[in-house]
């Protein structure tokens, strides 16, 4: 009996772990990279969260200051699964830039995009996510379910300008 809890205490965490995940860590990812613009300026410092419409991983890029992003999907890995998406707006959390490296931060913004997953359906933020509240675009677009923007992915590059009027 000793031996099945110990057992238990190795693999309970190790399932738990893949079932967090919130998709196929073996899904196909497929390259997918663009530029976030309103009014024809770019928007700097902006989480862009591609979250597909049937099942599967959801993916998230944070713009540069040229308005340019790059997914990475759930599992860390660069790029989405294919099909349509919606894609959500949201302010990462504020952080000193001074003391913290671009990849602190992109971690730091993965695990707190994966912790507010956690209770979404179908890869979609739970209601943490959509917390902060932002001046640069409408609220619709900080909501998977009101967001107007929808892209597809598709096999191979993809490459999408997101135009805010």
């Amino acid at each position: 009996m000793r031996r099945d809890v110990r057992r238990g205490l190795v693999f309970t965490p190790l399932v738990l772990m893949i079932l967090g995940c919130g998709g196929d860590p073996g899904a196909v990812l497929y390259p997918v990279k663009g530029k976030l613009t309103k009014g024809g300026q770019p928007l700097g410092g902006v989480v862009v969260n591609f979250i597909p419409s049937e099942s599967g991983l959801s993916s998230t890029g944070l713009t540069n200051a040229s308005g340019e992003f790059v997914l990475t999907a759930q599992t860390g890995k660069a790029g989405a699964v294919s099909g349509k998406h919606k894609v959500q707006l949201s302010m990462p959390p504020a952080t000193d830039s001074s003391t913290t490296s671009d990849e602190a931060r992109r971690e730091k913004m993965m695990k707190e995009r994966s912790a507010s997953l956690q209770g979404g359906a179908s890869g979609a933020p739970g209601a943490a996510a959509g917390s902060n509240k932002s001046e640069l675009f409408p609220s619709e677009y900080q909501d998977a379910a009101t967001t107007p923007l929808q892209y597809e992915v598709k096999p191979g590059s993809n490459d999408f300008d997101i135009v805010i009027p």
